[in-house]
């Protein structure tokens, strides 16, 4: 292993690399593991419905903006001008927005939650087959453990490249 890291030719193939493992495009790359997913549980639907979440999501959160100023207007009139009909339907509108509002970041944390699982799934079946399969021992940084799956799973969780992916939405 190198020890000094830079942004080189060796960083771009193990980026790539690790883009391979985590959106799988071709056919073969879905069977490579032995591991069958459906494909509404694909990572690139499950990022795709995250970015439209996240469109909706910045929507609701202008029209949340606007409601101040709805309000403003309707309590700046005289008691005689104001209508209340408008009034109710103006609560009525900021509380559906506020619901929709907790409903969209909740669901944008349970999809990016199912995206790490599967991230994480993906990798660690990645790093089995690479360590069972080719016969190649993958080298840790740390090696005293004796049981290959500990050392993946520690190896894993140290980087937590996964975790990192995922809450970047």
């Amino acid at each position: 292993m190198s020890t000094k890291n830079s942004f080189n030719y060796l960083f771009l193939k193990r980026f790539g690399h690790l883009i391979h493992v985590f959106l799988p495009i071709s056919r073969l790359s879905l069977n490579a593991h032995n591991y069958k997913e459906g494909i509404s549980t694909h990572p690139l639907i499950l990022i795709l419905l995250i970015l439209l979440n996240q469109i909706g999501l910045q929507f609701i959160i202008y029209f949340v903006g606007l409601i101040p100023s709805e309000f403003y207007v309707q309590l700046s009139k005289t008691p005689n001008e104001r209508d209340f009909p408008l009034f109710l339907w103006l609560v009525f509108r900021a509380f559906s927005y506020v619901i929709l509002n907790a409903f969209l970041k909740s669901l944008s944390t349970f999809l990016s939650s199912i995206l790490y699982v599967k991230w994480r799934m993906r990798l660690v079946l990645y790093l089995h087959s690479f360590y069972f399969t080719q016969q190649r021992y993958y080298h840790l940084l740390n090696t005293t453990q004796q049981n290959p799956n500990r050392q993946n799973d520690d190896e894993d969780d140290r980087a937590s490249v996964c975790r990192n992916y995922t809450t970047q939405t």
